[in-house]
């Protein structure tokens, strides 16, 4: 049965927007951020809203605001939902954003265990609670030690697409260095890709080629994802062999170092198979694996992360694109998704499910 429209007062329209906006943590312009609303509230209070009330409640559509009664609840719900919420969550934000407060950095060593346990912790917590991460995703990002410690650290694969990559437009906003610039611009660009916005994706991927950075400028994580998006997203046939070129170079050439952080693992290596499996180039992703695993030893730190594992998930992928299917299915029945990182497991764990599914059917 069709839900009956109210008709609402320009006085009571007004108080609705008001509340609204004050209990919304970014701004509302355009259509795109009735959108991100409508997203929001359904996070807030877990019932859907149509977009379209809210672009005529807003002005961004011109026929008038008569909604039903199920919106007004709704939107009543969600205003509620935030004041109730507003003094637990502004005690978290102001929690979070304490500790990332360089005062706490002058006797602890970044790399001391205790300290990392503590900031997957806040990863985690942000992972969980939408409404928290965008209260605090702008401070974060102005604070160097929040671009460092949490930015940095835990771009998460299963919230990127949906609400982390705002935080990483405010991250390149407040960047200082073209290493930060290029890592940011290089999220951005993936997250774009995932979610199909080819407006947001076009814009990112000019400003990544206007930057034009040097090799050695990036750190070699950076310089992974960097190539990684140039040679998923090239332009020509001729252009993707150029970077497949440069690519087989820099993982020959590339050793572990104690002078960077991570600088033990293979990064670079990693983050371009990734893109080497979307593409389906099989005997690229087997020369990166075979460089990471010869000039790498395994480290204690990735062994537990299980970031060897998803290596060897893309060289099941390889021998799979190679037609060499009873080998990657041995290489596959090796790898434990259990061991999977929390920031990237739900997405590897759909790629080692459709390679499964690939191998049996």
């Amino acid at each position: 049965m069709a839900r009956t429209p109210r008709i609402i007062g320009a006085e009571k329209k007004e108080i609705l927007m008001d509340e609204i906006k004050r209990n919304t943590p970014f701004e509302i312009h355009s259509n795109r951020d009735c959108q991100k609303l409508a997203e929001f509230i359904f996070s807030v209070t877990k019932d859907y809203i149509s977009v379209s009330p809210l672009r005529r409640l807003f002005g961004f559509e011109k026929s008038p605001f008569h909604p039903s009664q199920f919106t007004i609840e709704i939107l009543e719900k969600y205003i509620s939902c935030r004041q109730e919420d507003a003094s637990t969550s502004n005690q978290m934000s102001n929690f979070l954003l304490d500790m990332f407060d360089p005062i706490h950095f002058t006797t602890i060593s970044s790399t001391d265990e205790s300290f990392q346990a503590v900031y997957r912790k806040a990863a985690v917590l942000l992972k969980n609670n939408e409404p928290l991460f965008r209260e605090v995703m702008e401070p974060l990002a102005k604070m160097p030690h929040g671009r460092v410690f949490y930015y940095d650290l835990f771009p998460d694969y299963q919230i990127l697409t949906s609400f982390q990559y705002l935080g990483y437009e405010f991250y390149l906003q407040y960047s200082q260095t073209i290493n930060d610039k290029v890592f940011a611009l290089t999220i951005l660009v993936w997250s774009a890709h995932k979610r199909n916005d080819v407006g947001d994706f076009k814009k990112w991927k000019e400003q990544l080629n206007d930057l034009k950075p040097t090799f050695s400028e990036l750190h070699p994580f950076v310089l992974g994802r960097y190539t990684a998006c140039m040679l998923q997203h090239a332009e020509s046939d001729s252009a993707y062999v150029q970077w497949k070129n440069d690519v087989v170079k820099l993982a020959s050439d590339l050793r572990p170092t104690t002078d960077l952080s991570f600088g033990q693992f293979p990064g670079f290596h990693y983050f371009v198979a990734d893109a080497a499996q979307e593409k389906k180039d099989g005997e690229l992703i087997l020369k990166l694996v075979e460089c990471a695993e010869k000039n790498y030893p395994k480290t204690l730190e990735f062994e537990w992360k299980g970031y060897y594992e998803q290596l060897n998930l893309f060289k099941a992928y390889a021998l799979y694109f190679l037609g060499r299917f009873s080998e990657s299915e041995v290489i596959l029945s090796s790898v434990e998704c259990s061991n999977f990182y929390f920031i990237t497991k739900e997405y590897f764990v759909e790629k080692y499910n459709t390679l499964k599914k690939s191998l049996t059917s």
